[in-house]
């Protein structure tokens, strides 16, 4: 995979072994830690070994990766921190510190993804599976949290801001790192028992155009950790601007998007940030306002909701069909698609697609900033289908189940495939169950 940015030559040379309780001392002297969390984790050292490697990038400076696991478990553990590591230091730039303690505890702790300064902690189980990568997943949230946490101490009216910026990377590190590759684990007779199946949705077809599932377990729960920095109605506002951030590079593109991540985070880099900063540095490196973007979609109070309300399709004439298609806001927000004024510009803000059954396909593409719009067209095949924002630009929007509306929906044969496929294990079951009573 080709990662947006320089590719990293990342060399890391093993610098042999350290004493465990002795380097998790230093990384807790060296980092804001909760004393709770700390004595925890230090209990949690038992058959743990510290190994300290260097990681030398080009064109900077060295960075130390202390690796705090089992023996069987250290290397894999340092595989992927440097895959985390080259992938986000390609997108965001140096590792935030000199230095970064990476430690392994039982999964019993729940501390799985928890990450401080110069700390991320992770769990590996004893019995796993070749497919399973949920330590791997667990470390790479808790590295690219650290980028977050590299900005100066937050206000409390601001840790929202930090918390939704983290989770965006953690969450594209995440698809990014694990695409294709991503199991469930199901485990059985206390867990003891691990069974890995692949999870079609987490793992969909690179070249699909549809969002990918923005939920990750390894980046939101538990949402009550000690290590988050926004809780209560913080943390809805957070997620509103993860989502956002989502919304956002679906909107302008990816590498637009890296590119002002990337100024912003080496600019507020031991700073404290706010939104109005980052809208701004988007605005210069875009070349025009975008604090419509975010005044629209931080409006806690407002949902964004586009709808096909219509959509009907007649014969005119034995050659000819009239169709006509009536699209809504529902909503109150607006995503307008610029920061000009209404009376100087139109904008072009989401696509409105109708497609005909011959095939032929028209694209509009209408003015968010409006109510209602409605088109008509004369055809000599009748409309099967129109949909608005079809490639969900939008993922802000309340209810996506309105934005498509069909006439007369052909059967798709691999959904009933699917129905019946499943109906038979269900009657195999029963019987089954039926059998051992």
């Amino acid at each position: 995979m080709v990662w947006a940015g320089v590719i990293m030559a990342a060399a890391a040379a093993s610098q042999g072994a350290l004493d465990a309780a002795t380097a998790w001392a230093e990384a807790v002297r060296s980092s804001s830690i909760d004393t709770a969390t700390a004595a925890r984790v230090d209990r949690l050292l038992d058959g743990r070994e510290a190994r300290l490697t260097t990681r030398a990038v080009e064109g900077q400076p060295a960075n130390a990766l202390v690796t705090i696991a089992r023996p069987e478990s250290a290397q894999p553990l340092v595989d992927a921190a440097n895959g985390a590591l080259d992938r986000l230091t390609a997108w965001l730039g140096r590792l935030p510190g000199n230095r970064l303690t990476i430690v392994d505890v039982p999964a019993h702790a729940n501390l799985a993804g928890a990450a401080y300064p110069g700390i991320a902690i992770t769990s590996s189980r004893l019995f796993t599976t070749r497919r399973e990568f949920a330590a791997e997943r667990a470390l790479t949230v808790a590295i690219a949290r650290q980028y977050a946490l590299a900005f100066a101490d937050a206000s409390e009216d601001d840790s929202w801001f930090v918390e939704g910026m983290a989770a965006y990377f953690a969450t594209r590190a995440v698809h990014e790192g694990f695409e294709g590759r991503y199991y469930l684990t199901l485990r059985y007779f206390g867990g003891y028992v691990p069974h890995s199946l692949r999870a079609i949705v987490m793992s969909p077809n690179p070249l699909d155009p549809r969002p990918r599932v923005l939920q990750l377990a390894e980046v939101f729960e538990p949402a009550d950790a000690p290590w988050r920095l926004a809780h209560g109605a913080d943390r809805d506002r957070a997620h509103r601007l993860t989502m956002a951030l989502h919304t956002l590079e679906r909107f302008i593109g990816w590498p637009a998007l890296q590119a002002t991540l990337s100024a912003f985070v080496e600019r507020h880099r031991g700073r404290t940030p706010t939104l109005s900063d980052f809208a701004a540095v988007l605005s210069e490196q875009r070349g025009g306002d975008m604090t419509w973007f975010f005044d629209q979609s931080m409006r806690m109070d407002a949902r964004f909701d586009y709808a096909v309300v219509n959509l009907t399709t007649t014969a005119g004439s034995p050659s000819r069909f009239e169709t006509t298609v009536e699209v809504r806001r529902l909503g109150e927000a607006t995503f307008d698609g610029t920061g000009l004024p209404r009376a100087t510009s139109t904008a072009r803000s989401l696509p409105l697609v109708t497609r005909f059954a011959d095939g032929a396909e028209i694209t509009e593409w209408i003015d968010g900033r409006d109510r209602d719009w409605q088109f008509r067209y004369s055809s000599a095949s009748p409309a099967t289908l129109a949909s608005v924002d079809p490639e969900a630009i939008l993922l802000l929007d309340a209810d996506r189940t309105n934005n498509t509306r069909t006439v007369n929906p052909p059967l798709h044969t691999v959904g009933a495939r699917l129905a019946f496929n499943w109906l038979s294990w269900l009657q195999d079951a029963m019987l089954a169950c039926t059998a051992v009573i």
